[in-house]
């Protein structure tokens, strides 16, 4: 079953979210963290560079998102925006820690040479209409 969602904020209580990529071959499907952010669910890469599925998203940013048995559509697109992904970061925060942060700095670029943090992607998933 697909439909559109035009609010996440009921994922807030499952820790992963399935989802599920169109490959130039076969669909690509993975378990990832999730988090709501208005009319937006965010969705994490770790070393977006090396994921098949970042790579389908890049071609083909149509996903369809898998939650408690549910299916629903959505376009993904990598977040560039410093603010954006510093918010998201935030709630990633209070969501899987606990924790409160007045600031924190989402990394958007693959870490310098040195740097110990991680190389995240970071994808904002839209809702949208089943079969687009």
């Amino acid at each position: 079953m697909t439909a559109p969602v035009p609010d996440w904020h009921f994922t807030d209580d499952d820790m992963t979210v399935a989802v599920e990529t169109r490959g130039e071959w076969f669909n690509h499907s993975v378990t990832t963290l999730a988090v709501a952010m208005g009319p937006h669910l965010y969705v994490p890469a770790r070393e977006g560079f090396r994921k098949r599925w970042v790579a389908n998203v890049l071609q083909d940013p149509r996903v369809r998102i898998g939650v408690d048995g549910r299916i629903y559509t959505g376009l993904a697109t990598r977040v560039t925006d410093q603010d954006e992904a510093d918010a998201v970061a935030r709630q990633q925060l209070r969501k899987y820690l606990g924790m409160e942060a007045d600031r924190v700095k989402q990394l958007l670029d693959k870490p310098a040479p040195g740097d110990d943090r991680v190389d995240l992607w970071l994808f904002r998933v839209e809702a949208a209409e089943a079969g687009s």
